[in-house]
């Protein structure tokens, strides 16, 4: 283990959309930072799971996606200089003498992190999407499963099932019904908690089959041996190296109702049942929680614990919307607060961008 004698004044932890603005907000502030995350790259859910998915309630843009809202964020916070580890987990956090120290560990090693204050800005949590439980699905993650989307055009001419109906699901459903062959939306029960609008889009798109109520309960698998020697293009040396290299490959899936099994010969399958909220190391840390979620003050973003802060979906208070761009205000109220907390002596840079200027920017 070795430790990183450099003190910084924040900690954040999370890289999503909000987490990364924060770098800008407790830049403009004169604090550094430090920015945490699991992934391997900034931009948290935006990014990894939705990034060709417009959004349009960002001030300033009439339509943005994911992709294109977290890059932008990544160039505004840059100039900062931040100190980022990806791939990273933080295990603990123990308070020393006037700050924190967080273990952190990536891959196989363990690090230790130095910071006088801690902004928890994790979403929903370190999020891991939910399965499909008992059928095999795991072992085509990453090959005919994903739980994420980063291409489009992987889906183009192919037959894709969705399995869910809330947001996310309708969302993928309608964004790839005009590329792929044909689109299975599977749902196991007889009502949608999707918007009433975009679920009426999936009712009446042609190339979307609905199947409610429906259960995904088994896959089909053929052998790669068979398949190639069948193949008369194959050599003869092909057909073995590919019978010895995989011994099955999908070809689909088994949906159910009521006594009733269906095979659908799907090249894809997008399971959108969700994600499980984990908190984490967060759950040892006793700060104060409402529903599982952070409490904090609103006009601060102080959580139980002095020099803690949380801002984003992660938090709870009186009226709280789960909105990127509520998180950007509370990142902005969290960075003022950060500075009087840690520097009581000095002036709060309570200017605008306009005359304070940005680092690297003309004029600044």
């Amino acid at each position: 283990m070795r430790m990183n004698h450099l003190i910084d004044d924040v900690a954040i932890i999370g890289g999503g959309p909000v987490g990364i603005f924060s770098i800008f907000a407790f830049g403009m502030q004169g604090l550094s930072c430090t920015i945490i995350d699991a992934l391997d790259k900034l931009g948290g859910q935006c990014s990894t799971l939705y990034p060709d998915k417009t959004i349009y309630d960002i001030p300033g843009f009439v339509e943005i996606t994911g992709k294109e809202l977290t890059d932008n964020l990544i160039k505004q916070a840059m100039p900062f200089d931040p100190n980022i580890h990806l791939n990273s987990f933080v295990e603990n956090v123990r308070l020393q003498d006037n700050h924190y120290v967080l273990t952190i560990k990536k891959h196989q090693t363990t690090e230790e992190i130095a910071a006088k204050a801690i902004v928890i800005a994790l979403g929903s949590g370190v999020f891991k999407p939910m399965t499909i439980d008992g059928i095999g699905l795991e072992k085509f993650e990453g090959k005919n499963v994903f739980y994420r989307i980063e291409n489009n055009e992987k889906f183009v001419g192919k037959k894709v099932a969705i399995v869910g109906a809330g947001d996310s699901a309708i969302d993928w459903a309608l964004e790839l019904a005009d590329k792929a062959q044909k689109v299975y939306l599977i749902h196991r029960r007889d009502f949608v908690k999707a918007h009433p609008a975009s679920w009426q889009k999936v009712l009446t798109h042609p190339n979307i089959e609905v199947k409610i109520p429906y259960q995904v309960v088994g896959l089909e698998e053929k052998l790669v041996k068979e398949l190639a020697e069948n193949n008369d293009k194959l050599s003869q040396s092909s057909k073995q190296q590919t019978a010895l290299e995989n011994t099955s490959s999908f070809a689909g899936i088994i949906v159910a109702h009521e006594c009733a099994k269906e095979l659908l010969n799907v090249d894809y399958v997008l399971p959108c049942l969700g994600h499980k909220l984990n908190l984490g190391f967060l759950t040892n840390w006793n700060l104060e929680l409402i529903n599982s979620r952070i409490a904090v003050d609103p006009t601060t973003m102080r959580t139980s614990k002095p020099g803690i802060y949380a801002i984003g979906d992660c938090v709870s208070y009186n009226n709280k919307r789960k909105l990127i761009l509520t998180g950007f205000s509370e990142a902005a109220n969290c960075a003022t607060d950060i500075f009087t907390y840690l520097y009581p002596d000095r002036a709060l840079k309570a200017g605008h961008s306009t005359t304070l200027g940005v680092p690297g920017k003309s004029g600044a």
